[in-house]
């Protein structure tokens, strides 16, 4: 489940910086590689974003008969858009006493 308010201050700041970058570049390179880091960084944003928001919902979908929240824990990521770190929630089985993220 997505926060969109989260989203959009995502998507604003980026058109914030490409004004700043289009206002800023000197030359074309300038230019393409402001336009490049800007739009990485909010797809950077967008998939941390997306992937907690996975998270809260096998959350909130889980069989909470069975499965206890345990703890959330930190996990960094290497993507194609850069690093990210995201908290993930373990959990515990009752019936089996099994371990794991869901």
């Amino acid at each position: 489940m997505l926060d969109i308010r989260r989203v959009l201050a995502v998507f604003l700041q980026m058109l914030s910086s490409l004004q700043n970058v289009v206002d800023e570049a000197g030359d074309f390179t300038a230019l393409e590689q402001g336009v490049c880091g800007t739009v990485r960084g909010t797809a950077n944003e967008l998939l941390q974003l997306l992937l907690e928001g996975m998270d809260r919902k096998l959350q909130e979908e889980r069989d909470k008969t069975r499965w206890a929240l345990i703890h959330r824990k930190a996990r960094t990521l290497v993507t194609t858009v850069g690093e990210i770190t995201i908290w993930r929630r373990y959990y515990r089985d009752k019936q089996t006493g099994e371990r794991r993220f869901l």
